[in-house]
């Protein structure tokens, strides 16, 4: 697996990413993720992920990710559920994981627009207790058609490439 880490999350979790020097090519793989910052006014910090294939959104609080270790670890969790919800496969324990720098503009593009979709809807998804409700807001991106993926839903582009890659794999 590929993980493409802005510099600031990168530095927040003290990675140090595998080719330093190099820039790794983000080819919107099925194994390639990338990963930034987010903030919200009154709300706090997080850390937003996107498939690069199908900018399927997964947000982590970034108070749970100290360490670059926490971070990963929480990850592959999300990321394995979301694979099993959409009926495909993904072993978080027989993995190999490069972190390196983002380099896709199209991507970072699409996170950017993520993040402030984050900041304007994020006020009405909040519960009784004042709690953001961070389930809705992902779902609410992943029926977001960015412009990076030509006008496709994330939930229905990674639903078909998880399917997709069951069926390659067979």
């Amino acid at each position: 697996m590929i993980l493409h880490l802005s510099h600031a999350l990168a530095k927040r979790l003290k990675c140090k990413f595998s080719f330093p020097g190099d820039m790794i090519s983000q080819t919107r793989r099925m194994d390639s993720w990338s990963a930034d910052i987010f903030r919200i006014p009154r709300i706090g910090s997080g850390i937003i992920v996107m498939h690069d294939a199908s900018l399927w959104p997964i947000i982590l609080p970034l108070a749970g990710c100290k360490r670059y270790e926490d971070f990963l670890q929480a990850l592959l969790f999300h990321i394995e559920a979301s694979y099993l919800s959409v009926g495909g496969r993904f072993d978080r324990s027989n993995l190999t994981v490069i972190a390196t720098k983002r380099s896709n503009r199209s991507i970072i593009g699409s996170m950017n627009e993520a993040k402030f979709l984050l900041g304007h809807h994020v006020g009405g998804m909040m519960d009784a207790s004042g709690e953001v409700d961070w389930a809705a807001a992902r779902d609410r991106l992943a029926q977001t058609p960015f412009t990076a993926v030509e006008g496709h839903f994330p939930d229905e582009r990674f639903a078909r490439l998880a399917v997709e890659e069951i069926r390659g794999d067979e």
